[in-house]
């Protein structure tokens, strides 16, 4: 892989650039986990994420 989270990941522990900053990391860890997770949605036709807005839409619907 040339780029992309691995890369980054690699990168840090090479160059021991942010690899102890625990608020980083979370941020770092979290844009992973939502990137794949959106990878795995689009794998699978984009179906949680309509799922996700059409629940969304009811609720503001019935805020009204």
């Amino acid at each position: 892989l040339i780029g992309g989270w691995p890369a980054a990941f690699l990168a840090q522990r090479h160059y021991r650039h942010k690899s102890s900053k625990p608020g980083f990391q979370f941020i770092f860890w979290l844009t992973v986990l939502l990137y794949q997770v959106a990878a795995f949605d689009c794998l699978n036709e984009w179906k949680h994420s309509r799922l996700a807005l059409e629940q969304l839409k009811r609720w503001t619907q019935v805020s009204r």
